[in-house]
């Protein structure tokens, strides 16, 4: 039997699940806040593109556990192909996140084009 850490809510597997689900509807929302000149639209769509930051950092962490728990079985090459992409992945998460970090939600692309960092993750 494999080992996995639980969470709250279950297992990383199910973590991992959970936050691509939740990661689709926060993209659906975020595109359709895009270039929007409303006010409540541009908060929003800040808020969306803060809440991905978050998401992806909990399903990065989920898929890493998963990939370390795989290594150490006979499922090894399942974590190889886990891992594929992680440092390119972590480089845009971190490029979003410093973007974002210290900003309000409705100024992220103020001065700063987050939207096109954003669609490198897509």
């Amino acid at each position: 039997m494999m080992e996995t850490s639980r969470h709250e809510d279950g297992d990383a597997v199910e973590l991992l699940e959970k936050e691509d689900r939740a990661i689709e509807e926060v993209l659906r929302r975020f595109c359709e806040t895009e270039n929007s000149s409303s006010v409540e639209n541009r908060s929003d769509h800040g808020n969306m593109g803060k809440q991905l930051v978050r998401r992806m950092a909990v399903r990065e962490a989920a898929r890493e556990h998963i990939a370390d728990v795989l290594a150490r079985s006979e499922l090894s090459e399942i974590s190889s192909r886990l891992r594929e992409g992680c440092t390119a992945r972590r480089e845009a998460m971190n490029r979003i996140e410093n973007m974002s970090r210290s900003i309000q939600g409705i100024h992220l692309n103020a001065g700063q084009d987050f939207d096109g960092a954003v669609e490198t993750l897509q």
